[in-house]
């Protein structure tokens, strides 16, 4: 096999249902300069069956995991493994349009310089998509600082990971990989990411399409791993925020992000018991260990008591007044 062009990414876990359309959708672009990696995370279904049936493609590698590590380890193990000019991200509930990596490959023929790009995805559920993005813009391929101030402008987050095609030069170099949480890893590693890149392009054409998630998802639990999840987040955030010169547009973007996380975090906090709540202020507190935050890099008078306190129960008891 030659040197591909892209490595595709999918995570997999109890998929079985979706995962044959999925991988095919890669498959059926015949696109000779691509390699599958399928990184099968333990699950308990029929889905490593499924993977188990394309492994004669000589396209496509399995990495298999001996005990269930979650998405993000999964990832990381997907970017170690790929041999690609390019990495990109697909779950295994969903799939690529057919020739976008014909398109794609145009693009980067044409715009070697471009360490990030993002593909037009649709869905069946909210958001429906992401022409925002796209709309009445009359550019195609951003510095880093347009980039910013063009999502600032349209109030645009970098919730998802799925719709970026990356250099992965630019993953080893700058060390970019996710982080260990159960929810909000994609947009952790999506400012990470933006914040690294130069340049960035859009790919115009339909690229991806994702199946919306029933609220049974990840990103709508509220068990003690969210909560610390949020928690670890925000921790991450501010580390960036201290250890980079941001420019008012960076600024801006990641405040958006704090915001968010927060939020996430605050709604959460209220469904934990005392044992919990005292869990999580252990676990915050190992966070913040040798994490270098300087308490004056935080604007948010609420979160700079917590990070100041370094306790969970005085946040609730702070929210409770505030509302």
């Amino acid at each position: 096999m030659i040197t591909p062009l892209f490595s595709v990414i999918i995570p997999v876990y109890n998929s079985e249902k979706y995962l044959n359309k999925c991988i095919k959708s890669v498959v059926d672009q015949k696109h000779n300069k691509t390699e599958i990696i399928l990184v099968e995370d333990f699950s308990s279904d029929n889905s490593l069956k499924v993977c188990n049936s394309f492994k004669k493609n000589p396209f496509v590698s399995i990495v298999r995991h001996k005990k269930n590590l979650g998405v993000s380890i999964s990832r990381n193990d997907g970017i170690l493994a790929a041999k690609g000019k390019y990495i990109l991200f697909l779950d295994s509930d969903d799939w690529l349009y057919p020739e976008c990596l014909k398109g794609i490959e145009k693009l980067v023929t044409k715009k070697p310089k471009v360490d990030v790009i993002i593909g037009r995805y649709n869905s069946d559920g909210f958001p429906y998509n992401n022409k925002i993005l796209f709309k009445n813009n009359n550019s195609s391929t951003f510095t880093a600082n347009n980039f910013f101030r063009h999502i600032n402008h349209i109030e645009w987050r970098p919730m998802v990971i799925w719709h970026y095609i990356v250099k992965r030069s630019l993953l080893i170099n700058k060390k970019i990989y996710f982080i260990d949480v159960k929810n909000g890893e994609d947009e952790e590693f999506g400012i990470r990411l933006l914040f690294s890149m130069k340049l960035l392009s859009l790919y115009s054409k339909n690229y991806y399409w994702y199946k919306s998630r029933k609220q049974g998802a990840l990103r709508y639990s509220r068990n003690i791993k969210s909560t610390e999840s949020y928690l670890k987040i925000l921790i991450e955030y501010y580390k960036l925020i201290c250890k980079t010169t941001l420019t008012i547009h960076k600024q801006k973007l990641i405040d958006e992000c704090i915001k968010f996380a927060y939020g996430e975090f605050s709604a959460r906090i209220f469904i934990h018991n005392k044992i919990e709540l005292k869990q999580l202020t252990i676990k915050f507190n190992k966070y913040l260990g040798n994490s270098k935050i300087l308490l004056n890099k935080i604007k948010n008078k609420n979160i700079h008591s917590l990070f100041k306190n370094k306790n969970i129960f005085q946040n609730k008891n702070l929210i409770k007044k505030i509302f």
